[in-house]
């Protein structure tokens, strides 16, 4: 993953910080999960594209527990959307690129 910082509890509110500044975009996946390797790839490309206004971060539920749990993610993958800290958006299942580019323009226009 090129612009996608890999989150866990050590990092993940530096993370959120950043989310007064651009949208934040986190991908909750395990490495076990089929649709989830098509979703990495799909929010790489957006934070690619739209660098200067959005930042991507993934949690891997099987290493953060605790994250996905406060989030109240319980199936994967599952993406959520950050704007000044606060989650404004989810996104359930695999969808497609049009599907999360959708919700990325309707918070940085």
């Amino acid at each position: 993953m090129g612009k996608v910082k890999k989150l866990d509890s050590s990092n993940f509110n530096e993370f959120l910080e950043e989310t007064t500044e651009k949208l934040g975009i986190i991908d909750f996946s395990a490495t076990w999960c089929g649709p989830c390797k098509k979703v990495h790839p799909i929010i790489d490309e957006i934070s690619e594209e739209y660098q200067e206004e959005v930042t991507a971060g993934l949690v891997d539920v099987g290493d953060s527990p605790d994250i996905a749990q406060q989030y109240g993610v319980i199936s994967v993958p599952q993406v959520l959307f950050f704007k000044n800290k606060e989650r404004v958006e989810t996104v359930f299942g695999a969808v497609s690129k049009e599907k999360y580019l959708e919700t990325v323009k309707k918070f940085i226009s």
